[in-house]
Parts: structure tokens; C-alpha cells; sequence
């Protein structure tokens, strides 16, 4: 090359324009959302569950790239359906993605990248050491996906004062007692200020990371986790010292009320919410918006989980204990599914998480964002390929790398002032001898020089270029690492949601078959599909323009642009330009299903600046066949084998221009993402694969799973059966999957309690009734489903009274009958 380039000025964005307002297309009422819909018989298929938002479309001409971080009630946790790495329960079933379907039916061209986490802290979303809970924090991890947010969304702080150890020891009577329950009720009272103090840092990140003319953020707030009715108050709390002041710690004569406990706490926890997001617009200065959603606790009331543990609320929009997927529909009861997984339960179920979303969507309604026109500038990132391999007859003044690098600066403005936002990234390959044995084969990120995998610094960017180094000597013709270059720049930290390209600059044609890696064009097709996709263009210095590299642009929408007739920096133009113009393909993604299962592919993101989308061209199977054809940005499919590949679709404008988008679909034989070989309960749906006593046997298989706290009065385990025991429904049908009733029998006249009946048995001997003296046999039996309304007679609660479990209630005994209670 001519040498080192000298500093190379940033080019001044031009503020974002809208080319023309047009209307949109009017859409279909009913919107159907991407679910395994729970239904009471066991083997029914899995379907797919309906939008919960009605009604006509209205005009509408915008584009809202959301991103969803947090916890996981903003993750999916309780939701099924998962998809991404197994302990983060992402689902596209929670409520930002159902807001995001209610915009797109409003005519909003919509995408959503889900972040959240299940189990997250605000430490969780900020802290890049993550010394507690996982490897990466949320921001510092995305910083593209969190640069390029039109809305950014989140749940945040219940995780930071353990909200599942208060639901364990305020409403589990297995565990449950009033000193734990009141010392943690009260930690999280006094830790709200600190929680709020994290939230206030994780918007002052974002306020760095955005754009704050244009970027808003939502807070969320909780539901509460209990109805706000009677229930038995927990023996053994502190009194509080009063000190002559009334004092809001509900403990009296040394019962706690943990309902008024739990819900005073979380009323707190709306109220600081709402007041540090006023304080925060009032004060802050950094021009950064945030609004607070304060409904759902009002949305939820009387249909929040029911604080005795022997009752169920058959109207619940949250998952109670050893259930998930639950849905509630007009007057019927709410159904679900089992779970063993303790990480599902106590969050919103799908019905839940509807609701969640109408509130949003009416506190926020269409953001601002979606008001500056949908035809502006597109973000984009560019990734180089460069060829540095110089043939003994090529003069290195006028190479096709060398051109490129003479002209970067004006390379690298051409872009920037064509988009939104642009960052660049770089990649070097070069020629092999015919033995691939050459010391420098392969292609390199140059992470060093451009100080990331990506940069949206031009002067950077130029000064990585300026310091590439041709190289000489054996090289054949084609190219034999090409692919690998290409290969390369896919493994890029690309930004969700936003224009990808890479561009090949080269003199050379590729290898059909590289001799050293193996890479073919289909390798190189199909990994580019799977990020999005990118779409490969050809910078032609003499030979690329063949029909091997042809098969790679074709595929993936890219072309080849001709660099001795345009010059370097026209056909780096020309191919921007193209990418731009053309409309943008989107598919919501990923998925994970079960053989069988109809998955609901959305595709309503996708747009064109010259019209609505005339057509969309699916291809199930990721082999480049277009499989069916629509006008609706919408189509369902039903997977009927295993399959471990992307779909895609194609969409064509008005004009005849077209766009490739693409999204990972795996299909397995029980619906999760484990290998079969891997999977600790191979034959069943255990998305976490969590196995708590660490035998190898997931819980979900496990007749003695050995959950935490759960044990019996001589500290083993408790089985299935007799878990299945303490949280047992009264007066409900109990939910798909079988929660099994447990009617009591034997004799217990005398207080005898010798038990009788078919069926498992709950480790909890019984003493005789009141009045009678406490025996010593007794154990009742577990036995199939019966009558709700027998069950009510039979088990109002477990409790723990110096470390001995106790079964409280009034028992229908063969031999007997009065109040009795049954002591181990």
C-alpha cells in the first residue's frame, strides 16, 4: 500500500429524514401469537394462542426497534416455549412481545431483541465483572442492540430483595414461618432505597449509550404476589418495638400477616418506582425520556395467587406452585400446565402477560419514536473482506486492496452520510500454495486496530485500514481463503435489527471448496442466513465476478459491482446504496418447538420505502427453495420432523426489489434444546434441565427431585407425591398434567390414624382429634383426582411447628370424624 493514512475527520450525521408518507396496508383484527397453548388433555397438539388486542388497524407510518432487558418477568420465566441459552427463559410469549404485535397491527414496522434475563439484579443489567449471578452484564455485552433502541424496555429490582425466597417463606407452608418471613419482608423494605439508587445508574448507562433525542426508555412495575384476602398468619415473628409510634411490621402476639406484609412491600415498591422516574425527568439533564408503567398491581388485583397454599385462585394471571402456561379466558378458570421447575412458578402466566401488554400499550401507546417517519436513513454495519494476496503480475499501485485503502476516508463518509448510523468492521484474508501449507493462511479480525469487532469511528476505521500489509509471494488462483474471510466477518458482534453487509474486495475468484477448512459456498450461505441475514457484495478488481461467488451474493441478496468502471469507492457506494434502497426482511425470532408443533412465523417487521410488501416467500426449510407464498406478513407451519436450521423469507416491494430475512429454528423430539444424549430427562420438556439434589435426573423425571427446603421431619427429601400434597387445589379442577387430590383415609376415631387406601403416601403421621390422644400410626394415603369439594374437607395446609411438619385441616376419617390434626 502507499502508506500509513493520516487522520480522517468523523462526517457529521445528518439528522434522520423521511422520504414520503404512504398508507400501509390494512391488516387482519385478530393477531395470533407464537404459543404451545396449555389445554386440559395431555395429549392434545400444540397450538397457537390468540392476540389479546382486537380491532381495526390504524394509519400509522413509523418503525420502532425495541429492546426488552431485566428480570425475568420481562425474560418470560413461567411462559414456556423457550428459546436462546436455557437459564435466561426468554419467550415470545412475554408482554414487550405482545406489545410489539399490537404495534405491528397498528401498521408500526416492529422488531424486538429480548435481553432480559430470568434472575437477573439491576447488578445483573450494569456490573461487567457480574459477581454474582452470570459472565456478562446486559449493557456491556449489546452495546449495538442498546445504541440502536428506539424503545427500551424492563422489569427491574425483584430479584435485588429476593423475591423468591419471600414467596418460599411466606406462602410455601411446607417452609414458610413468620420470623423468616417477616426478616426478609423487612430486608426488602429497607433495600428499596438502594434498588432505586441501581435503577437510577442503569438509566444514567443508557443515557450514554443513546440516542437520547430519540431513544425512550419504560419501567415497568410489578404486580403484587398475593390476593388481598384472609389467610392463616405464620407463627413466629419478632414483635417490633414500637417505641410509642405506630409501626407498619404486622406482627401481633407473635403471628405475621404475611399477606399485608408482602403487599405493603410491594406498594412501596410501586411508589419509589414512580417517584425516582419523576424525579429522574425532572432532574436528570440528560435528555433522556423515561416513563413509568404504575397499572399492573391495579390491572392484577383479584388475580393475583391465592396466599394459602391449599387454595388455589381459579382466576390467576400468575403462575401459582408446580404450574406454568397458565391462561385464563373470559369467566373459566384459569388451566396450565405442570412444572417442577421453581423458577416458572410465582411469575405472570400467558394469560399474565397479556394483560401486562394492554396496560403498556395503553400508558404508551405508539412511542414517539414511530412519529419520525418510517423511510429515514437505515443504521448499517459494513464489515471489509479485504484480499491481500498481490500476484507477481499485479502492480501494487494498483491493486484492488490498495485502492481501497488509498480511498477509505471517502469509502468510509459515502457511508456514514447514507445512514442513520454506520459502524465498520474488518477482516484480512490471503492466497495459500496449493498444499495450504502457507504460514499466514486464514483471515483475521484486526480487533487491535479498529479497538472492537465493530467501530463507528471513521478515523479509527481508516487508520486500521492504513496499517493492512499486502502480502506476496505463492498465491492461486481462485482464492483458497476467501471463504474463511467471509466466515470470518460473520462471527462479527453484528447489532440486531439494523442493515448488515459485508463487502468482498478482491481481484480474485473463491475456491468452490477450500483445500485447508473445507468451506464451500453453502457453508458460507448458511451462516450468513443464520445471523440475520448479511448480505455478501462483491467489490470486483478483475475475476470475482464469477459464478462461484455469484452463488454466495445471490443467496443472500447481495450483488457485484464492478471496481475497475466505478473505481473502489463508487462500487463501495454503488453496493450501499443498493442495500439501502432495497426493503428489509425481518423474521421474529428464534424458535424452539416440538416435532408436531404449528409454529407462528411473523414476518412484521419488514418494510419497503417505496409501499406496503407485496408479497412474502417462506422457506421452511432453509434450503433455498421458496416453500409457500403470501400477502399476509404472517404464516403458520407445523414442523413434522427434527430439524436444526433457519426459515426464511423473502419479501418483494412494489418496485421489484427484494429482501432476504432469516431466523434458527430448531425442532427437537421434546420441545427443548438439549440433545437427546445430553438431556437429563431425554423424553420430557425440561427447557433449564434443572436437576436440584444433582443426581442426574432432572427434576421433571425425578420422583424425589429434592427441591429446596422440602424435606420431612427427618430431613430426607420429600417425594413428588407428597409435594404434590401440601400444594394441593381446593375447590378447582386441577390444571392439565395432574395435580393429583389427596383424600385422607383410615381410622382415627381414638386418634389411632392407622391410614387406609390405595395410593401413595404423604410422610405426615396423624394424631388423633381434638380431644383424643396423639397416636402414633396413620399415614395418608395418596390417590387419584376426586372431587374439588371432597378435597376442601380433607387438607387446608402444611405448616412447621418446631421443625415437625403438620397437616392442618378438617379430616373425614372411615372410622371417625371431627376436627383433627395429623402429626409426624
Amino acid at each position: 500500500m502507499s502508506g500509513p493514512i493520516s487522520s480522517v475527520s468523523s462526517v457529521r450525521r445528518r439528522p434522520r429524514l423521511s422520504r414520503f408518507g404512504f398508507l400501509l396496508s390494512l391488516f387482519a383484527a385478530g393477531l395470533l401469537v407464537v404459543s404451545f397453548l396449555p389445554v386440559s388433555q395431555p395429549d392434545a397438539e400444540a397450538m397457537i394462542l390468540i392476540d389479546p388486542y382486537p380491532g381495526g388497524p390504524v394509519l400509522a407510518d413509523g418503525r420502532v426497534s425495541i429492546v426488552l432487558i431485566g428480570d425475568s418477568y420481562t425474560a418470560g420465566n413461567g411462559l414456556g416455549t423457550y428459546y436462546g441459552p436455557k437459564d435466561y427463559y426468554r419467550s415470545h410469549q412475554n408482554w414487550g412481545e405482545n406489545y410489539a404485535r399490537w404495534l405491528r397491527e397498528q401498521g408500526i414496522k416492529t422488531t424486538v431483541t429480548n435481553l432480559a434475563r430470568g434472575g437477573d439484579t439491576t447488578e445483573g443489567v450494569l456490573d461487567e465483572n457480574k459477581k454474582k449471578h452470570w459472565s456478562v452484564a446486559q449493557l456491556a455485552s449489546n452495546p449495538g442492540a442498546i445504541a440502536n433502541a428506539d424503545l427500551i424496555m424492563l422489569t427491574i429490582g425483584g430479584n435485588d430483595v429476593e423475591f423468591a425466597e419471600i414467596v418460599k417463606k411466606c406462602f410455601v407452608t411446607v417452609v414458610a414461618n413468620g420470623k423468616d418471613c417477616q426478616r426478609l419482608v423487612n430486608a426488602a423494605l429497607e433495600g428499596l432505597d438502594t434498588v432505586m439508587d441501581d435503577t437510577t445508574t442503569i438509566f444514567e448507562r443508557l443515557a450514554e449509550m443513546v440516542d437520547t433525542s430519540r431513544t425512550e426508555v419504560v419501567l415497568v412495575g410489578y404486580p403484587r404476589l398475593s390476593l388481598d384476602t384472609p389467610a392463616k398468619k405464620l407463627k413466629g415473628c419478632e414483635e417490633p418495638n414500637r417505641g410509642g409510634v405506630a409501626s407498619l411490621d404486622p406482627c401481633e402476639k407473635n403471628r405475621y400477616d404475611q399477606v399485608e406484609a408482602v403487599r405493603h412491600a410491594g406498594e412501596q415498591a410501586d411508589m419509589k418506582q414512580k417517584a425516582l422516574v419523576s424525579e429522574w425527568n425532572e432532574h436528570s439533564g440528560s435528555g433522556l425520556r423515561v416513563s413509568y408503567v404504575d397499572g399492573i398491581s391495579g390491572a392484577f388485583e383479584g388475580h393475583e395467587p391465592h396466599p394459602s397454599t391449599g387454595d388455589r385462585n381459579n382466576y390467576r394471571w400468575l403462575n401459582e406452585f408446580l404450574e406454568t402456561a397458565g391462561v385464563q379466558k373470559g369467566s373459566k378458570a384459569t388451566t396450565s400446565k405442570k412444572s417442577w421447575d421453581t423458577s416458572e412458578w410465582y411469575h405472570p402466566n400467558i394469560t399474565g402477560h397479556e394483560k401486562m401488554a394492554e396496560v403498556v400499550q395503553k400508558q404508551i401507546d405508539v412511542p414517539k419514536s414511530a412519529n419520525g417517519g418510517l423511510w429515514g436513513k437505515d443504521p448499517i454495519d459494513v464489515a471489509f473482506v479485504v484480499d491481500m494476496s498481490v500476484p507477481a503480475s499485479t502492480s501494487t499501485d494498483t491493486s484492488v486492496s490498495t485502492r481501497f485503502g488509498n480511498e477509505v476516508n471517502k469509502i468510509a463518509s459515502g457511508i456514514e452520510s447514507r445512514s442513520k448510523s454506520a459502524r465498520f468492521g474488518l477482516v484480512e484474508f490471503w492466497g495459500v500454495d496449493t498444499t495450504g501449507h502457507d504460514a499466514g493462511y486464514g483471515s483475521r479480525v484486526d480487533r487491535s486496530r479498529v479497538g472492537s469487532e465493530f467501530t463507528d469511528s471513521a478515523h479509527d476505521f481508516g487508520l486500521a485500514v492504513s496499517m493492512m500489509k499486502l502480502r506476496y509471494g505463492a498465491t492461486t488462483f481462485p482464492a483458497q481463503s476467501m471463504h474463511s474471510g467471509i466466515m470470518e466477518a460473520l462471527d462479527l458482534d453484528w447489532r440486531p435489527g439494523v442493515r448488515k453487509v459485508v463487502m468482498v474486495i478482491s481481484a480474485m475468484e473463491p475456491s468452490n471448496r477450500e483445500l485447508v477448512t473445507g468451506y464451500s459456498y453453502r457453508d458460507v450461505r448458511d451462516k450468513s442466513l443464520r445471523v440475520d441475514p448479511v448480505e455478501v457484495y462483491g467489490i470486483d478488481g478483475g475475476e470475482l465476478d464469477s459464478e462461484a461467488f455469484r452463488q454466495i451474493s445471490d443467496a443472500t441478496n447481495g450483488a457485484v459491482f464492478d471496481a475497475e468502471r466505478l473505481g473502489v469507492a463508487g462500487a463501495v457506494d454503488a453496493a450501499v446504496a443498493r442495500a439501502l434502497d432495497n426493503p428489509w426482511a425481518w423474521i421474529q425470532g428464534p424458535y424452539v418447538a416440538a416435532v408436531g408443533d404449528t409454529v407462528r412465523l411473523d414476518a412484521g417487521g419488514s418494510y419497503s420505502p417505496y409501499g406496503e410488501i407485496v408479497s412474502y416467500e417462506w422457506d421452511f426449510d432453509g434450503d433455498g427453495v421458496w416453500d409457500e407464498t403470501t400477502t399476509d406478513w404472517r404464516v403458520d407451519h407445523q414442523f413434522e420432523g427434527l430439524f436444526d436450521g433457519v426459515v426464511g423469507v423473502r419479501v418483494t416491494d412494489p418496485k421489484g426489489l427484494t429482501a432476504v430475512g432469516s431466523t434458527p429454528v430448531l425442532v427437537s423430539d421434546d420441545g427443548d434444546s438439549t440433545p437427546r444424549g445430553e438431556d437429563n430427562c431425554p423424553d420430557v420438556y425440561n427447557w433449564a434441565q434443572v436437576d436440584s439434589d444433582g443426581d442426574g435426573v432432572g427434576d421433571e423425571c425425578d420422583d424425589t427431585p429434592g427441591l429446596d427446603g422440602y424435606v420431612d421431619a427427618d430431613g430426607n427429601p420429600l417425594t413428588k407425591d407428597q409435594i404434590v400434597a401440601a400444594f394441593e387445589v381446593s375447590g378447582v379442577e386441577p390444571p392439565e398434567g395432574g395435580i393429583a387430590d389427596v383424600p385422607a383415609g383410615g381410622n382415627g376415631g381414638s386418634g389411632s390414624g392407622s391410614g387406609q387406601g390405595a395410593g401413595a403416601t404423604v410422610g405426615v403421621r396423624g394424631a388423633g382429634p381434638v380431644g383424643g390422644e396423639a397416636g402414633t400410626g396413620g399415614l395418608l394415603p395418596v390417590t387419584g383426582v376426586v372431587s374439588p369439594v371432597w378435597f376442601r374437607g380433607v387438607c387446608l395446609g402444611l405448616i412447621v411447628v418446631g421443625g415437625v411438619l403438620v397437616l392442618v385441616g378438617r379430616v373425614r376419617l372411615s372410622g371417625g370424624s371431627g376436627r383433627g390434626r395429623h402429626v409426624r
